[in-house]
C-alpha cells in the first residue's frame, strides 16, 4: 500500500515540475511577465566575429558585450555568448537588442527578448467600429 502512495506522490510532482516549466518558457521572443521583471535595452560594444559556416543545426556562437538600461537600472555592463541562427542577421557594434530581467539581477537575470508582446497586425481594439 505504501508503495502506491509513493508513485502518486511521485506522479502529482512530476506534473507539478512540468507545469511550473512549461508557464517559465519563452514563446517567439517574449516571456511571461513575472513580479519584478522588466523590459529594457542592450546595446552591444563588441561582438565576435561571424563564423565561415554554421553548425550542423544551422546555428553559430556570437559573444557578445555591451551596456543594459532601463527604466530601473543604471548603465549595467554585461558579457554573454548566444547561440544565433545562422541565417539571422549578425549582431553588430551600436545595434540595440530587446532584453528583460529581474529588477536589481540585471547582470545575472537578463535574457534577449521582450516582456511586452508584439503589436497586433490588426492595429488596437478601438479601430474598430463598434
Amino acid at each position: 500500500m505504501e508503495l502506491i502512495w509513493i508513485a502518486i506522490l511521485g506522479v502529482i510532482l512530476a506534473a507539478l515540475v512540468m507545469g511550473w516549466r512549461r508557464s517559465r518558457k519563452v514563446v517567439a521572443g517574449t516571456a511571461v511577465a513575472g513580479p519584478g521583471m522588466e523590459d529594457g535595452v542592450l546595446t552591444i560594444s563588441g561582438v565576435t566575429e561571424r563564423p565561415d559556416d554554421a553548425d550542423q543545426n544551422g546555428q553559430a556562437f556570437a559573444t557578445i558585450s555591451g551596456s543594459i538600461t532601463g527604466p530601473s537600472a543604471r548603465p549595467t555592463q554585461v558579457y554573454r555568448r548566444l547561440v544565433m541562427d545562422f541565417g539571422q542577421r549578425w549582431p553588430e557594434v551600436g545595434d540595440q537588442l530587446p532584453v528583460y530581467y529581474k529588477v536589481g539581477k540585471v547582470e545575472t537575470s537578463w535574457e534577449v527578448g521582450s516582456l511586452t508582446p508584439p503589436p497586433d497586425s490588426y492595429g488596437p481594439p478601438e479601430q474598430y467600429p463598434g
